[in-house]
Protein backbone atom coordinates (compact mmCIF):
# COMPACT_ATOMS: atom_id res chain seq x y z
CA UNK A 1 0.00 0.00 0.00
CA UNK A 2 1.54 3.56 -1.38
CA UNK A 3 2.06 6.12 1.42
CA UNK A 4 -1.30 8.18 -0.56
CA UNK A 5 -3.51 5.14 0.32
CA UNK A 6 -2.30 5.29 4.07
CA UNK A 7 -2.79 9.25 4.30
CA UNK A 8 -6.33 8.61 2.45
CA UNK A 9 -7.08 5.97 5.07
CA UNK A 10 -6.30 8.94 7.80
CA UNK A 11 -7.78 11.81 6.13
CA UNK A 12 -11.31 9.81 5.56
CA UNK A 13 -11.33 8.25 8.67
CA UNK A 14 -14.95 9.30 10.48
CA UNK A 15 -15.44 9.90 13.92
CA UNK A 16 -18.88 10.51 13.67
CA UNK A 17 -19.44 6.49 13.41
CA UNK A 18 -16.81 6.27 16.20
CA UNK A 19 -19.51 4.31 18.86
CA UNK A 20 -17.56 2.02 20.50
CA UNK A 21 -19.51 0.67 24.29
CA UNK A 22 -16.11 0.06 26.12
CA UNK A 23 -15.07 2.65 28.88
CA UNK A 24 -11.78 1.48 28.43
CA UNK A 25 -9.39 -0.48 25.96
CA UNK A 26 -6.49 -1.67 27.26
CA UNK A 27 -3.56 -2.59 24.78
CA UNK A 28 -0.45 -4.94 26.17
CA UNK A 29 1.90 -5.05 23.62
CA UNK A 30 5.99 -4.99 23.09
CA UNK A 31 7.34 -2.09 21.21
CA UNK A 32 4.77 -1.26 19.12
CA UNK A 33 2.44 0.20 20.99
CA UNK A 34 4.30 3.22 22.27
CA UNK A 35 4.85 4.38 18.64
CA UNK A 36 0.80 4.43 17.94
CA UNK A 37 0.28 5.62 21.67
CA UNK A 38 2.55 8.93 20.80
CA UNK A 39 0.32 9.40 17.72
CA UNK A 40 -3.04 8.62 19.49
CA UNK A 41 -3.49 12.56 21.40
CA UNK A 42 -1.88 14.54 18.47
CA UNK A 43 -4.09 12.01 15.61
CA UNK A 44 -7.41 12.92 18.06
CA UNK A 45 -5.95 16.80 18.08
CA UNK A 46 -6.08 16.60 14.31
CA UNK A 47 -9.34 15.53 13.73
CA UNK A 48 -10.50 18.26 16.50
CA UNK A 49 -12.76 15.47 18.59
CA UNK A 50 -12.57 13.96 21.57
CA UNK A 51 -13.69 10.16 22.27
CA UNK A 52 -15.41 8.67 25.38
CA UNK A 53 -13.73 5.52 25.80
CA UNK A 54 -10.25 5.30 27.08
CA UNK A 55 -7.63 4.09 25.25
CA UNK A 56 -4.12 3.08 26.81
CA UNK A 57 -1.22 1.33 25.41
CA UNK A 58 0.86 -0.58 27.79
CA UNK A 59 4.02 -1.16 26.12
CA UNK A 60 6.99 -4.03 27.26
CA UNK A 61 9.91 -3.20 24.40
CA UNK A 62 11.44 -6.62 23.83
CA UNK A 63 9.00 -9.07 25.32
CA UNK A 64 8.20 -12.16 23.54
CA UNK A 65 4.49 -13.82 24.42
CA UNK A 66 5.57 -15.74 27.15
CA UNK A 67 7.32 -12.92 28.92
CA UNK A 68 4.07 -10.25 27.95
CA UNK A 69 1.55 -13.57 28.93
CA UNK A 70 2.97 -12.60 32.52
CA UNK A 71 2.80 -8.61 32.53
CA UNK A 72 -0.99 -9.92 30.99
CA UNK A 73 -1.82 -11.87 34.36
CA UNK A 74 -0.11 -9.14 36.60
CA UNK A 75 -2.29 -6.67 34.66
CA UNK A 76 -5.46 -8.55 35.19
CA UNK A 77 -4.69 -9.00 39.08
CA UNK A 78 -3.62 -5.25 40.06
CA UNK A 79 -5.86 -3.36 37.62
CA UNK A 80 -8.99 -2.81 39.83
CA UNK A 81 -11.06 -0.53 37.81
CA UNK A 82 -10.48 -3.17 34.42
CA UNK A 83 -12.62 -5.51 36.39
CA UNK A 84 -15.00 -3.06 37.48
CA UNK A 85 -15.65 -1.71 34.22
CA UNK A 86 -16.62 -2.23 30.59
CA UNK A 87 -13.44 -3.31 29.35
CA UNK A 88 -11.44 -4.71 26.74
CA UNK A 89 -7.94 -5.68 26.40
CA UNK A 90 -5.94 -6.50 23.11
CA UNK A 91 -3.01 -8.42 23.57
CA UNK A 92 -0.33 -7.75 21.19
CA UNK A 93 2.73 -10.05 21.13
CA UNK A 94 4.60 -12.02 18.71
CA UNK A 95 7.34 -10.46 16.97
CA UNK A 96 9.75 -11.13 19.54
CA UNK A 97 9.05 -14.68 19.89
CA UNK A 98 9.27 -15.23 16.06
CA UNK A 99 13.42 -13.32 15.64
CA UNK A 100 16.02 -13.45 18.13
CA UNK A 101 18.86 -10.74 18.96
CA UNK A 102 22.55 -10.70 19.64
CA UNK A 103 23.05 -8.02 22.08
CA UNK A 104 26.43 -7.51 21.57
CA UNK A 105 25.74 -6.49 17.66
CA UNK A 106 22.26 -6.13 18.03
CA UNK A 107 21.31 -8.31 14.61
CA UNK A 108 18.06 -10.18 14.82
CA UNK A 109 18.13 -13.99 13.69
CA UNK A 110 14.78 -15.98 13.10
CA UNK A 111 14.10 -18.52 16.21
CA UNK A 112 14.54 -21.99 14.82
CA UNK A 113 12.62 -24.20 14.87
CA UNK A 114 9.84 -21.87 14.48
CA UNK A 115 7.24 -25.14 14.95
CA UNK A 116 8.19 -24.84 18.63
CA UNK A 117 7.53 -21.26 18.66
CA UNK A 118 4.19 -21.80 16.81
CA UNK A 119 3.23 -24.03 19.83
CA UNK A 120 3.66 -22.06 22.71
CA UNK A 121 2.44 -19.12 21.17
CA UNK A 122 -0.82 -20.67 20.53
CA UNK A 123 -1.10 -21.95 24.11
CA UNK A 124 -0.49 -18.84 25.27
CA UNK A 125 -3.19 -16.92 23.42
CA UNK A 126 -5.82 -19.49 24.18
CA UNK A 127 -4.85 -19.14 27.71
CA UNK A 128 -5.12 -15.10 27.54
CA UNK A 129 -8.56 -15.29 25.99
CA UNK A 130 -9.81 -17.62 28.60
CA UNK A 131 -8.08 -15.66 31.39
CA UNK A 132 -9.86 -12.59 30.38
CA UNK A 133 -13.38 -13.90 30.12
CA UNK A 134 -12.86 -15.47 33.49
CA UNK A 135 -12.29 -12.20 34.79
CA UNK A 136 -15.14 -10.87 33.25
CA UNK A 137 -13.34 -8.94 30.54
CA UNK A 138 -13.97 -8.78 26.69
CA UNK A 139 -10.29 -10.33 25.12
CA UNK A 140 -9.03 -9.85 21.78
CA UNK A 141 -5.62 -11.36 20.03
CA UNK A 142 -4.02 -8.45 17.43
CA UNK A 143 -2.21 -9.75 14.68
CA UNK A 144 1.14 -10.19 14.15
CA UNK A 145 2.73 -7.48 11.65
CA UNK A 146 5.43 -8.66 9.19
CA UNK A 147 8.59 -7.75 9.57
CA UNK A 148 11.90 -7.27 7.98
CA UNK A 149 14.72 -7.87 9.51
CA UNK A 150 17.31 -8.07 7.26
CA UNK A 151 16.56 -4.14 7.04
CA UNK A 152 16.84 -3.95 10.74
CA UNK A 153 20.71 -5.31 10.36
CA UNK A 154 21.50 -3.09 8.04
CA UNK A 155 20.93 -0.31 10.18
CA UNK A 156 22.82 -1.95 12.05
CA UNK A 157 25.46 -2.25 9.67
CA UNK A 158 25.20 -5.56 8.63
CA UNK A 159 24.83 -6.16 4.45
CA UNK A 160 24.64 -10.06 4.28
CA UNK A 161 20.45 -9.96 3.93
CA UNK A 162 20.82 -13.88 4.84
CA UNK A 163 17.38 -13.83 6.62
CA UNK A 164 14.75 -15.74 4.30
CA UNK A 165 11.71 -12.58 4.97
CA UNK A 166 9.34 -14.35 2.89
CA UNK A 167 9.43 -17.57 4.67
CA UNK A 168 9.14 -15.39 8.14
CA UNK A 169 6.58 -13.25 7.21
CA UNK A 170 4.61 -17.15 5.43
CA UNK A 171 5.16 -18.01 8.83
CA UNK A 172 3.43 -14.95 10.42
CA UNK A 173 0.57 -15.06 7.89
CA UNK A 174 -0.43 -18.48 9.22
CA UNK A 175 -0.04 -17.69 13.03
CA UNK A 176 -2.41 -14.76 11.89
CA UNK A 177 -5.15 -17.00 10.33
CA UNK A 178 -4.78 -19.02 14.12
CA UNK A 179 -5.09 -15.84 15.85
CA UNK A 180 -8.20 -15.21 13.91
CA UNK A 181 -9.77 -18.37 14.36
CA UNK A 182 -8.81 -17.76 18.62
CA UNK A 183 -10.79 -14.58 18.63
CA UNK A 184 -13.62 -16.59 17.15
CA UNK A 185 -16.92 -14.55 17.70
CA UNK A 186 -15.76 -12.07 20.05
CA UNK A 187 -13.29 -9.76 18.08
CA UNK A 188 -11.49 -9.20 14.93
CA UNK A 189 -8.34 -7.81 14.70
CA UNK A 190 -7.54 -5.73 11.49
CA UNK A 191 -5.19 -7.01 8.83
CA UNK A 192 -1.81 -5.04 9.20
CA UNK A 193 -0.03 -7.29 6.40
CA UNK A 194 -2.39 -5.11 3.75
CA UNK A 195 -0.10 -2.11 4.28
CA UNK A 196 3.18 -4.05 2.93
CA UNK A 197 1.34 -5.33 -0.29
CA UNK A 198 3.04 -3.74 -3.51
CA UNK A 199 1.05 -3.59 -6.73
CA UNK A 200 3.33 -6.07 -8.26
CA UNK A 201 2.67 -9.81 -8.55
CA UNK A 202 5.08 -12.55 -8.82
CA UNK A 203 5.32 -15.45 -11.49
CA UNK A 204 2.47 -17.36 -9.08
CA UNK A 205 0.00 -14.11 -9.24
CA UNK A 206 1.30 -13.47 -5.60
CA UNK A 207 1.53 -9.85 -4.35
CA UNK A 208 4.87 -9.01 -3.49
CA UNK A 209 5.83 -7.88 0.34
CA UNK A 210 7.55 -4.62 0.60
CA UNK A 211 9.05 -3.28 3.33
CA UNK A 212 7.17 -0.11 3.50
CA UNK A 213 6.32 2.90 6.00
CA UNK A 214 8.39 1.18 8.94
CA UNK A 215 11.70 3.16 10.30
CA UNK A 216 14.19 -0.06 10.82
CA UNK A 217 12.11 -2.88 9.45
CA UNK A 218 10.32 -3.61 12.65
CA UNK A 219 8.29 -0.35 14.15
CA UNK A 220 5.78 1.89 12.06
CA UNK A 221 6.61 5.40 11.13
CA UNK A 222 4.62 7.98 12.12
CA UNK A 223 1.54 7.48 9.07
CA UNK A 224 1.65 3.93 9.71
CA UNK A 225 1.29 3.88 13.15
CA UNK A 226 -1.43 6.37 13.13
CA UNK A 227 -3.69 4.18 10.64
CA UNK A 228 -2.89 1.07 13.03
CA UNK A 229 -3.86 3.08 15.75
CA UNK A 230 -7.26 4.14 13.65
CA UNK A 231 -7.86 0.59 12.54
CA UNK A 232 -7.73 -0.63 16.17
CA UNK A 233 -10.40 2.08 17.31
CA UNK A 234 -12.23 0.77 15.17
CA UNK A 235 -12.01 -2.88 15.06
CA UNK A 236 -13.82 -2.39 19.08
CA UNK A 237 -16.30 -0.69 17.82
CA UNK A 238 -17.64 -3.59 15.51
Amino acid sequence: MSSNKLTKYIDHFNFDEFHCDFDNVYILSDSKGKYLQSVLQPTLSKFNTTINTNFQFLSYPGLDTKKGFLQFTHFLTVNQTCQQTNSKVLFWFGTCDVTSMNKATRELAINEPLGDVADSMVTLFNEVTRISKDYGISPGILHIPPIFPNTWNREQEIYDDKIDEIQLNEFIKTMNQTITEINSNHYTSPIFAIDFLTSKRSHNKRKHMKDMHTTDGVHPNQTLSQKWLLQIMRSVTL
